[in-house]
């Protein structure tokens, strides 16, 4: 899977960390300021296209001696689509 967070100058990629049916935590090397309004974006291998979720940056946490900063993401209001496809993807225990 790939993900991605995009909204502000460009996309960049993240890895995630938790992910649920409000909100995630990502890391990035670039955090967007708090409030920011973002996009995420999940690449599965079951679907033929990415799953995108507007956000807001809810919080944030610097990663020491260089490491990621780890933010947390507010979901908006997701369509009924995207939190079945959601479930779905949380459903098929992809993540590691």
């Amino acid at each position: 899977m790939s993900t991605a967070v995009g909204g502000l100058d460009s996309d960049q990629p993240v890895r995630v960390v938790d992910i649920g049916l409000g909100g995630a935590s990502v890391e990035l090397s670039d955090a967007p300021p708090l409030g920011a309004r973002i996009s995420l974006s999940l690449e599965a291998p079951h679907r033929w296209e990415p799953l995108v979720f507007e956000g807001r940056v809810a919080w944030a946490e610097p990663g020491p001696n260089y490491e990621p900063t780890r933010i947390g993401i507010e979901f908006g209001q997701p369509t009924s689509v995207t939190l079945r496809a959601l479930v779905d993807l949380l459903e098929a225990d992809i993540y590691e």
